[in-house]
């Protein structure tokens, strides 16, 4: 059972760990691969409009995140992230509300693509910050409900 608080320190971590990887890894993931990214989140959208399959966004999404941590070529940051990696995915799972998150990925993408790492880095933390609140609202509706 994780805390509000556990949250709170998981996801600045996660924003910290994040953010630092992404100033690297710009550079190192290719236009191809941020495309291939891009395509997959977009079907996902698409296929919102009927019914998201929840293991498939989380499928994505960890892919997502590890090609930052990975192209960033730092063994210990991926180490420690790993480790802060499997703490979110038990909020995702134990939380699941994922509203919004495609349009994040996306915008993410587009600007990687266009080496703007400003811009990237304030829209990966907000994305971090939104995963975070989403997580903390799933928390607190589950504790308003009647067991």
């Amino acid at each position: 059972k994780l805390s509000k608080k556990d949250i709170i320190e998981i996801y600045d971590l996660r924003k910290l760990l994040e953010s630092h990887a992404l100033q690297s890894s710009i550079k190192n993931i290719s236009s191809s691969e941020l495309q291939s990214l891009r395509k997959i989140w977009e079907e996902m959208r698409e296929r919102e409009k009927e019914r998201l399959v929840p293991p498939k966004f989380y499928s994505t999404d960890q892919e997502f995140h590890w090609r930052i941590i990975k192209k960033c070529n730092n063994q210990r940051l991926q180490a420690i992230f790993s480790q802060i990696y499997d703490l979110v995915r038990i909020c995702q799972h134990m939380y699941m509300n994922i509203e919004n998150a495609l349009d994040e990925h996306i915008e993410i993408i587009e600007a990687m693509k266009q080496k703007d790492l400003n811009r990237a880095k304030k829209l990966l933390e907000a994305h971090i910050d939104n995963a975070r609140d989403r997580v903390l609202k799933s928390l607190k509706n589950l504790k308003k409900s009647p067991l």
